[in-house]
């Protein structure tokens, strides 16, 4: 199937930046319009002042499959929303996080009207926690056979991805001025002696050179502060820590772990759940055939991601959720890019495998 590329280069042009709510609307509303002059009945679902917008082929809410990408996208300079094309590569912010892939669950949407049931959640805000995706499900937006999110590695089926937990590290102490800084308590040695415990008795926190073992919990330390004035010994410093963890239910037991082993106060954050589904679901192995007819000289397998994605939102339904992507790389990146091929592939797919 050819890419639509005039709908992707609309999508990209709009700095649909998740915390810019009418430029997301504004996404939304391309989409929706694209969809409806092509014969695909959409319902704009609000959440606030937030749209997204819900598609499918047939009337109702739960269909035989559904998909989900998003159409929101991370900060960028103004000219990456201006997109360039480089041989078969289109270049822009959003391009493969995530709009290429809306755009092929789109154009599988206008091919499979009146063969196929499908459904579809195009959500506003994943790249903040993904509550419009959340909210889909609350409203009762589901499959009776397979869910498939797009936001992932290409070529592969992922069945499983990290949980999230943010934990901020909080180091006390009592100021003096720095000249007799031995009359205070420096919450920034205390905060820095309490990190180097948690590093010391980490198990592991990263793969070996080369590995593909990657499905173990891992930390981050990614914002710090901490101090007031050079001459001044700080009574508070704080280190965030982005954990992403493993088992399901998990962060109770990693969040004692850090406060007992830095000797710290420990406030959470934010997070969520890991994404786990058993990968010998029958479905499955249609789905990893349909991709292998689709892309022959692929090696089509199954993953876990270190990444997490809306499927954890849509965890709880009956049906197996397949995490799927499309070619393109350099996400969040000045560099981003999709494989223009590669859109019209994953709509090929999609429509193949819901019509099999």
């Amino acid at each position: 199937m050819k890419t639509d590329l005039e709908l992707l280069e609309n999508l990209v042009r709009i700095p649909s930046e998740t915390k810019d709510i009418p430029q997301c609307n504004r996404a939304s509303a391309v989409m929706r319009e694209y969809l409806e002059a092509h014969g695909v009945s959409c319902t704009t679902e609000r959440l606030g002042d937030r749209e997204f917008v819900c598609a499918a082929t047939t009337p109702g809410k739960v269909h035989d499959y559904l998909f989900n990408a998003h159409l929101d996208v991370v900060p960028a300079p103004q000219e990456l929303y201006t997109p360039r094309i480089e041989g078969d590569r289109l270049l822009a912010r959003g391009a493969s996080d995530c709009k290429g892939a809306a755009v092929a669950i789109a154009q599988a949407l206008v091919a499979l009207a009146g063969k196929a049931d499908v459904g579809a959640v195009f959500s506003t805000d994943e790249e903040t926690g993904g509550k419009t995706s959340a909210e889909a499900v609350r409203l009762g937006y589901d499959a009776r056979k397979l869910i498939g999110v797009i936001d992932s590695t290409a070529y592969k089926i992922t069945y499983a991805h990290k949980g999230i937990l943010d934990l901020r590290l909080v180091g006390r102490g009592k100021s003096a001025h720095s000249s007799g800084h031995w009359n205070g308590v420096n919450a920034i040695d205390a905060l820095i002696d309490g990190y180097a415990r948690l590093r010391a008795a980490w198990p592991k926190n990263r793969p070996d050179v080369g590995s593909d073992d990657i499905w173990f919990d891992t930390y981050c330390a990614t914002i710090v502060s901490g101090g007031t004035a050079h001459n001044k010994v700080p009574d508070e410093a704080s280190l965030l820590v982005n954990i992403r963890y493993t088992v399901p239910g998990d962060e109770d037991r990693i969040e004692r772990f850090v406060r007992e082993t830095t000797g710290l106060e420990v406030v959470r954050e934010a997070g969520c759940q890991p994404f786990v589904c058993d990968r010998n679901e029958p479905i499955f192995a249609r789905l990893a055939e349909t991709m292998r007819h689709v892309w022959p000289d692929k090696d089509i397998g199954f993953t876990r991601m270190t990444g997490a994605t809306d499927a954890r939102h849509f965890g709880r339904s009956k049906a197996p959720i397949a995490v799927l992507g499309i070619d393109g790389g350099c996400c969040h990146t000045d560099a981003e890019w999709v494989g223009l091929a590669g859109i019209g592939e994953m709509a090929q797919v999609i429509c193949e495998f819901c019509q099999g």
